[in-house]
This record gives C-alpha cells, sequence and structure tokens, in this order.
C-alpha cells in the first residue's frame, strides 16, 4: 500500500472517530430500560463492548497471519512474533479490567484503557512495512483493515474511558 493510500485511510478513520464515539453513547442510553438499574446496564453495555474489543484484536492479528507475500500461502511479518506478543498483552489486560470493573473497581479503568490503546498503536507500528519488499519494507496486503479496526477499536474505548471517568 502506498504512503498516500495508508494517510487517505487514516483521514477516513479518524472523521469516523467522533460519530463512532456518538453512537456508542446514544447505544449506552438505548441500553438503559425504564426503572431498571441505569448503573448496572450501563456496566453491562461497557462489558460487551470490552468483550467485543478482545474480538477485534484477535481480528487484526488474523488479518496479520500469512499476509505478506511469498511462500505457497503468503508469508507472516517479519516482526510477526512481537505484534503478537503485544496483541496478547492487549487482551489480557481488558480481561484484567473486565475483572477490576465487574469487582466495582472503576479507578483503574482510565489507565488500563491507555495501556491498551497503547498496545494498539504498538502493534501498528511493529505491522507497518514489515512485509519483505521495497526499500524500508512494505505493509502487510491488509494493513488498511488492520487500521481500520485499530481506529474502530480506539473510538470504542474512547467512549468507554468517557464514561468511566466522567
Amino acid at each position: 500500500m502506498g504512503f498516500i493510500q495508508s494517510m487517505h485511510i487514516r483521514r477516513s478513520a479518524d472523521r469516523s472517530l467522533w460519530s463512532t464515539i456518538a453512537s456508542i453513547f446514544f447505544g449506552l442510553l438505548l441500553l438503559v430500560a425504564p426503572g431498571t438499574s441505569a448503573s448496572a446496564d450501563v456496566n453491562s453495555a461497557i462489558d460487551k463492548l470490552l468483550s467485543g474489543a478482545t474480538d477485534q484484536i484477535q481480528k487484526m492479528v488474523n488479518l496479520a497471519t500469512n499476509n505478506c507475500s511469498g511462500g505457497s500461502s503468503g508469508q507472516n511479518p517479519v516482526s510477526y512474533d512481537a505484534y503478537k506478543a503485544a496483541a496478547d498483552t492487549a487482551i489480557k489486560t481488558l480481561t484484567d479490567l473486565r475483572v477490576t470493573l465487574a469487582r466495582g473497581q472503576t479507578q483503574q479503568a482510565g489507565p488500563q484503557l491507555d495501556a491498551v490503546l497503547g498496545h494498539l498503536d504498538r502493534m501498528i507500528g511493529i505491522v507497518h512495512n514489515n512485509c519483505s519488499g521495497g526499500g524500508g519494507g512494505v505493509d502487510v496486503l491488509n494493513f488498511g483493515e488492520i487500521l481500520s479496526t485499530k481506529q474502530y477499536l480506539k473510538g470504542n474505548l474512547d467512549a468507554i474511558k468517557a464514561v468511566m471517568t466522567g
């Protein structure tokens, strides 16, 4: 993928970030049924979003797997093991956050969400230009979709952070 295409995808993802955040907030409000505990419903919605985030991170890993040209069915990026390790750490942090929130302990939500976002940024940095070829490497074939998935996740996690930290 060329630099211009990559920048276009990034700008598109950034533009949709705010609409994603607004949609999530609206969805959280709709999940609160009359006559029920609003706090419990919001916590349930947040837990579902965090669970979905885990699935999206696994999707990012799958999108990079065997996605460089070469071999009979593609090759992994050069630093695939580091990419997978960053994904595993992000998933573990999300799992720890879900347990913490289930116990009613919200004070660590912000730092844990920031840590997940940092791991996602690291994943993008690792996979960018990480296939053999070109002067300085080339992106995996699905780089645009990986970047879009990361931006979608960022929108969800930013919305959760806004709800949790008020």
